[in-house]
């Protein structure tokens, strides 16, 4: 605990002493979610109403349905392929789209929070490490989503709609799976050195994710977010503007204060983080 103790004082330090490289890591943040919204968030609605296009044509001859087998079958008949199709096309461009500005935005977020310490590297070359490591992590991420979209769609084809289905056990096993084997890890991994390999990074990465120390400071993470949203809602019930406004002045350089506090957890020296005492 003394450990975590010097460790979130320390990260506190470097946030006071480096406020401009905050307001860098608060505006690309922003940036992100902005642009998710602006381009991302339109492909995905559209996919969802293609999806729901799909469904309907496929609810009647999907009751007699036993296996997944049959379920691509029907996905890619004549009379359904069409919607398949554009599902598809639009969920991998909306995928192809969220790469490309979670590289460059979310990079520049933890490109600023590295130059905290004494890891200097070139912003392009950085920028070029974060999508080589995202491509990883994101390649998982889009087998988790296929995965779960085949899963929904048998579990709901040819059944009267009910919100007992999001609660199936298979769907909370594939939520838990997602969440610890692989946001919770890559979480982790973009703390660690980009140069290292794959083998070396994913053994690493698993390691050091479930040390007592990784795991405490996951869970304070977690609970100070959940007391953030607890705030946000309620400043929401009395103002809109209330819950942007507090939303930018907290949320966001609490986001950054944790990368702080995770990349000095993970040095192998208090040398890998600026001297700020």
């Amino acid at each position: 605990m003394n450990t975590l103790l010097s460790t979130a004082h320390h990260a506190w330090n470097i946030l006071q002493k480096n406020y401009r490289v905050l307001a860098y890591g608060v505006f690309f943040e922003l940036s992100f979610f902005f642009s998710f919204g602006f381009f991302v968030t339109p492909l995905i609605d559209q996919g969802i109403a293609f999806t729901s296009l799909a469904t309907a044509a496929m609810s009647e001859r999907a009751v007699t349905l036993t296996t997944g087998t049959a379920l691509f079958d029907l996905m890619f008949s004549p009379a359904i392929r069409p919607y398949t199709l554009r599902t598809l096309l639009l969920f991998l461009l909306a995928f192809f789209v969220l790469f490309l500005i979670y590289t460059f935005f979310e990079g520049l977020v933890w490109y600023f929070a590295k130059q905290c310490a004494q890891e200097k590297q070139g912003i392009k070359k950085y920028l070029l490490l974060f999508g080589k490591r995202s491509c990883f992590w994101f390649g998982l991420f889009f087998l988790y989503e296929l995965l779960y979209f085949v899963a929904l769609l048998f579990l709901t084809l040819g059944k009267p709609a009910s919100p007992d289905t999001l609660s199936s056990p298979t769907l909370w096993i594939l939520q838990a799976l997602f969440w610890i084997g692989i946001f919770y890890p890559a979480l982790i991994s973009y703390a660690l050195p980009l140069e290292y390999t794959l083998k070396n990074m994913l053994r690493k990465t698993y390691t050091t994710a479930f040390q007592l120390n990784t795991l405490i400071f996951i869970v304070l993470f977690l609970a100070g977010l959940y007391i953030l949203n607890l705030l946000l809602f309620g400043l929401e019930s009395i103002h809109e503007n209330l819950f942007f406004l507090f939303g930018i002045l907290t949320v966001f350089p609490y986001l950054f204060y944790a990368r702080l506090f995770l990349l000095s957890l993970l040095s192998k020296s208090t040398t890998f983080i600026k001297k700020t005492e």
